[in-house]
């Protein structure tokens, strides 16, 4: 959101620019100023409104160009505070409701006594499916939530739409700035969007509640009160979002068939665990997410940047039993560990049976490091381009499991999401290019 001024440079008293122009130098772009904007659907607060362009003139009107960090509205009947600090954030983001497969909605017909035409529909729509988790100082909240949208069809005829999704909330015990929740719900998302789909999900809206923006409304007489005060939630545009409402929105039967596991196979204690596991592993996490944003993303891409992820989940690892395999000889006869062994200790974790591509655990991971060092370090021998697709098929199956290793390291949602028949699945791929793997992590015609 962007928030053009016009005005004509005139500081003398009673000009009708003077309060604009006093402003100060908008050249500045350190200084900050929030606005109260008046709409047609009503107030709207901004905040920390920073200069985006500024142009001067004498003889025509002058402009400024703010951009808000946030903006929130309608904010009728509220006093703008100072900075906005908010207790609870609830967003729309892709692929919840293919998460938790829940709905809001439920029919029942009733039938004419042939008992085959339906004479009524009754549809019953609310929002109570929900589950919430302790994640750091937040708690986090997966909710159903609901709209409806009367719609005129291009055929005349009339209709209503349910508008049915499932919204995530994070909620502080006292107000916190809006990077704060948006940080908690992103490290929710890092669960989600690496493990569960393997895709990159955005969010599409938020919205705040918080008692600076609290209304008092007239109420039944209880106790000689006569009025009471809620705490609507109120539309949110943030700085550190607003791009992402502008992705394309991901294919509802894609997520389908994408997904590893749904909400229901997620323990408690897993949810609960998130928070703590997030922060540190977020050196593993982090190059993913970045990853996933990369649309379309090139198998190169995928194989340097997953092996990226596992170097840096290795020193979190150390040492495994059987990583000797993947040493180097030095010219002095000594050994030291290799790439291989950083992808070798992520793939222990995982506990599943590399048969079907021919190798073990050694020999995909010095397939993977192979190829990560022949595009990071180009040589004489170079990888062909169909072994680079398939080794981005076992890098983004394998990213995906050691992430639901990290939120359960006991390995029960790797059984619950069937980790041996996801290698089973990358296996396919290899028979259907007709490859399989050597001990030493190189591909041979089947």
């Amino acid at each position: 959101m962007q928030l053009r001024v016009p005005f004509f440079p005139d500081v003398r008293p009673g000009s009708h620019f003077a309060g604009i122009t006093e402003w100060g130098d908008f050249s500045d772009d350190t200084s900050t100023r929030n606005f109260l904007l008046q709409t047609q659907d009503g107030p709207a607060h901004l905040f920390q409104n920073r200069v985006f362009r500024h142009t001067s003139h004498s003889a025509r009107p002058s402009t400024t160009l703010f951009e808000p960090r946030d903006t929130v509205f309608p904010a009728e009947a509220v006093d703008m505070p100072d900075t906005l600090a908010v207790t609870r954030l609830r967003s729309d983001v892709d692929g919840l409701l293919a998460f938790t497969r829940w709905k809001s909605w439920e029919t029942k017909g009733t039938h004419h006594e042939n008992g085959v035409l339906v004479r009524a529909l009754d549809i019953h729509v609310e929002g109570t499916q929900r589950v919430s988790w302790s994640q750091g100082d937040a708690t986090m909240t997966l909710r159903t939530q609901w709209d409806t949208e009367v719609r005129d069809r291009p055929d005349g005829r009339g209709g209503i739409d349910i508008i049915d999704r499932v919204v995530l909330m994070s909620e502080f015990v006292d107000s916190r700035p809006v990077a704060d929740h948006i940080r908690e719900q992103r490290a929710f998302l890092d669960l989600v969007s690496i493990a569960v789909f393997g895709r990159s999900l955005y969010f599409r809206h938020h919205e705040i509640s918080d008692p600076s923006y609290g209304s008092t409304v007239p109420a039944v007489a209880r106790d000689g009160e006569d009025t009471f005060t809620y705490e609507p939630f109120h539309h949110l545009i943030t700085m550190d979002t607003r791009n992402e409402a502008t992705q394309p929105h991901p294919d509802a039967q894609r997520l389908r068939d994408d997904i590893y596991l749904p909400l229901g196979a997620f323990p408690q204690h897993v949810l609960d665990g998130w928070g703590a596991a997030s922060d540190r592993w977020q050196q593993f996490l982090r190059p993913l997410r970045a990853l996933l944003r990369r649309v379309p993303t090139a198998p190169d891409d995928f194989v340097v940047t997953g092996s990226i992820a596992f170097e840096r989940a290795s020193d979190l690892l150390g040492r495994q039993p059987g990583e000797e395999a993947t040493y180097q000889t030095t010219k002095d006869g000594k050994t030291r560990p290799t790439v291989a062994t950083d992808i070798y200790r992520c793939l222990h974790q995982l506990g599943v049976d590399w048969s079907d591509l021919g190798t073990d655990t050694v020999g995909v991971a010095r397939t993977i490091a192979w190829h990560y060092n022949g595009v990071k370090h180009p040589r004489g021998e170079t990888a062909e381009s169909e072994h680079l697709l398939l080794t981005a098929f076992i890098v983004r199956a394998a990213v995906r499991l050691f992430t639901l290793w990290i939120a359960d390291p006991t390995g029960g949602l790797l059984g619950s999401a069937r980790a041996q028949h996801r290698v089973q699945h990358v296996a396919e791929y290899f028979h259907l290019y007709g490859f399989t793997l050597t001990d030493n992590g190189r591909f041979v015609a089947l």
